[in-house]
C-alpha cells in the first residue's frame, strides 16, 4: 500500500493490476474501504488480490488494545480475551477472504509465549471461518534462536498444517532510505531465517505475509531510486 497512510493512487493501481489480471497485496488498518473494494474485484473478475486488514489501538478510539496481547494472561486466556475484542470491533463491511491480522510487532522477548498465544487464537478464529497472519514481527525481529522455542514451533507447525487459514505474518524495513539491503537479510530478508527453521525441523514452510515493507516510517526514496530497490528486494 501506499506509504505512511496515503491511499492517493491506490484505487487507480488497483485497477491498473486488475486489467492486467496481476494480483496486487493489500492491506489496511482501521479503514476497510481499499479493501473492500479489492474483495469485489478478486470475487467478480477472479483476479487472486490478497488483503490483509488489522485494527490499531489509536484507531479506534476506545483506549482498548489491540495491537498486542494481555501479556500478564497465560496464552489461552489472552487468544480468548483478545479474540472477542477484535470480533467486536470488526467493520461491518468485512469480508472473511480478507486476512485478518491479528496483532502488530509484538514483544520480541516472549517468543515462546506468543508462539503458544499465536496458536490458541489461531485455533479459535480458523473455527470460526477467519483467516488469521499472526505474529507481525518488527524489522529484524526475532533473534533466529526464537523461531526454535516450543511455542514458534508448535505455532509454525499449525501454520503449516492450515495453510490456507493461518500464515505467518513478518515486517520487513531496511530502517535507511539510503541502503535498502542494509545488513541483509537480518532486515530485510528475515524471512529467510523463519524459512530455515522450519527446513531445520522438517515443518513445512507456511504462507508467509509480509505485511509491512519498505524503507522507514515516514520517509521514503525519490521515485527512480524506489523503484530500483523494489527491483533488487
Amino acid at each position: 500500500g501506499p506509504a505512511c497512510g496515503n491511499e492517493t493512487g491506490s484505487g487507480t493501481a488497483m485497477q491498473q493490476l486488475n486489467a492486467a489480471l496481476i494480483p496486487g497485496f493489500y492491506k489496511s488498518v482501521d479503514s476497510f474501504g481499499i479493501l473492500f473494494e479489492a474483495n469485489n474485484l478478486a470475487l467478480n473478475n477472479g483476479v487472486n488480490h490478497i488483503t490483509v486488514f488489522r485494527l490499531s489501538t489509536t484507531g479506534q478510539n476506545d483506549g482498548k488494545q489491540y495491537d498486542v496481547p494481555d501479556y500478564n494472561l497465560d496464552p489461552l486466556p489472552a487468544a480468548i480475551k483478545h479474540w472477542n475484542n477484535t470480533k467486536q470491533r470488526l467493520p461491518l463491511e468485512f469480508h472473511k477472504r480478507t486476512w485478518l491480522e491479528l496483532v502488530n510487532e509484538i514483544d520480541q522477548e516472549r517468543a515462546d509465549w506468543i508462539g503458544h498465544f499465536c496458536t490458541e487464537i489461531a485455533i479459535l478464529a480458523n473455527a470460526e471461518g477467519y483467516k488469521v497472519a499472526l505474529p507481525s514481527w518488527s524489522s529484524g525481529e526475532p533473534e533466529p534462536i526464537d523461531f526454535e522455542t516450543p511455542g514458534q514451533i508448535r505455532f509454525l507447525r499449525y501454520c503449516a498444517e492450515n495453510k490456507d487459514i493461518c500464515a505467518y505474518s513478518i515486517h520487513e524495513y531496511s530502517y535507511l532510505v539510503t541502503s535498502i539491503l542494509d545488513q541483509y537479510p537480518f532486515k530485510i530478508g528475515r524471512f529467510k531465517y523463519l524459512f530455515a527453521t522450519c527446513d531445520k525441523h522438517n515443518i513445512a514452510r507456511p504462507t508467509t505475509l509480509i505485511t509491512e515493507w519498505g524503507w522507514t516510517l515516514d520517509n521514503v526514496p525519490e521515485p527512480t531510486q524506489a523503484l530500483i530497490d523494489i527491483e533488487t528486494v
